[in-house]
C-alpha cells in the first residue's frame, strides 16, 4: 500500500512539471504582455502576421484603409500618400502584396514570416493565388518602434519606391530614433507668409491670408487668419533633410518646407491648396 501511495504521488508530480513549463511558454508567446518583452524578432512576427490576417485573409472584405495606415510609421505613410495623389499617380500596385489582386485563402494558407540579419528586418512570403507552379511572393519589412512603443512598417526593402532606409535606420526596434530630433536645430524659428485667400480681391486687405509657423527643438505649430476662417494646428514632423522639412497636420494635411541654395525658403501645404482650389508654392520669411 505504501509502494502505491508513492507512486501516485510520484506521478503528480512528474505530471505537474511537465505542465508548468508549457504555460509559462505559451503564456510568453500569445499573451498581450509578450508584446514587450524579450525577444525583438517575436514581437515583429507578431505585427506582421496580425497584419495580414487582418487585410489579406478575406479577399471579399474591403480593405479599411484608414486602419491598415495604423500599422504604417509617418514617414512611409508620407511616402505613399505622395505617390498616389492625381498629379503623380505611381504606385498602382498594393505593395504589401507586391499586386492588385490576390485570393485571401491562399495567402492565408501559404503565409510564411522570418526575420532576417538584422533583428528590425522581416521577410513575408505568400502565394497569391496558389496555383501550380507559382512563385512565392517576398515582401521585406524594416520596422521600428514609435514613441509609444508600437511596432510600425516603417520601409518595404525590396520595393523601389518604398525603401525609405538610411544608415540610421538599421537599428533595433527597441532603440529606433525619433525623427523630430534629426537636424531640426538648424531650422528652429518662426516662418511668416501670405497668400489671395479671396479671388479678384488682391486690392482689398480682406482677401489675403496670413500664415506662420513655429518651429522649436520641442514643438511646431501652424496659425493661420484671414477674413473667412482661422486655422491652428500641431505639427508631427515626418521627414527631414538638409533642405527640406515635412510636416503632418491634425487633419493629416502635409506641408513642406524647403530652402534653396541662397537660403530661400517656399512653402507647399496641402491644405493651403484646399482653400485656394489650385497649387501654390508661397515664399517664406524667417525670423
Amino acid at each position: 500500500m505504501k509502494k502505491v501511495i508513492q507512486i501516485i504521488v510520484l506521478s503528480f508530480f512528474f505530471l505537474t512539471c511537465k505542465k508548468n513549463p508549457n504555460s509559462e511558454n505559451l503564456n510568453n508567446i500569445y499573451s498581450k504582455d509578450s508584446l514587450v518583452v524579450e525577444n525583438d524578432s517575436v514581437q515583429g512576427i507578431l505585427m506582421l502576421n496580425e497584419f495580414y490576417s487582418k487585410f489579406y485573409f478575406d479577399d471579399n472584405i474591403k480593405i479599411d484603409n484608414e486602419q491598415l495606415k495604423s500599422y504604417l510609421s509617418e514617414k512611409i505613410k508620407f511616402k505613399i500618400d505622395s505617390l498616389r495623389n492625381e498629379e503623380n499617380y505611381v504606385l498602382d500596385y498594393d505593395p504589401f502584396i507586391k499586386g492588385q489582386d490576390y485570393n485571401g485563402e491562399s495567402i492565408k494558407k501559404t503565409l510564411k514570416i522570418i526575420s532576417l540579419d538584422n533583428k528590425n528586418q522581416f521577410r513575408v512570403s505568400f502565394r497569391l493565388f496558389d496555383n501550380k507552379n507559382e512563385q512565392r511572393v517576398n515582401v521585406d519589412y524594416l520596422l521600428e518602434k514609435d514613441d509609444s512603443g508600437k511596432i510600425l512598417i516603417n520601409s518595404i526593402l525590396n520595393d523601389k519606391y518604398l525603401n525609405l532606409t538610411t544608415s540610421n535606420s538599421r537599428k533595433s526596434l527597441s532603440n529606433s530614433e525619433n525623427i523630430g530630433d534629426l537636424k531640426i536645430i538648424n531650422w528652429i524659428g518662426t516662418y511668416n507668409g501670405t497668400f489671395l485667400r479671396l479671388k479678384d480681391e488682391s486690392s482689398d486687405p480682406r482677401g489675403w491670408a496670413n500664415f506662420n509657423i513655429k518651429i522649436d527643438k520641442n514643438f511646431q505649430d501652424f496659425y493661420l487668419f484671414s477674413y473667412v476662417e482661422e486655422k491652428k494646428s500641431k505639427l508631427k514632423l515626418i521627414n527631414t533633410n538638409n533642405d527640406e522639412l515635412i510636416f503632418r497636420m491634425d487633419d493629416n494635411n502635409t506641408i513642406k518646407i524647403k530652402k534653396d541654395k541662397k537660403s530661400k525658403y517656399t512653402l507647399e501645404s496641402s491644405y493651403i491648396d484646399s482653400l485656394t482650389g489650385k497649387k501654390n508654392i508661397l515664399l517664406l520669411e524667417k525670423k
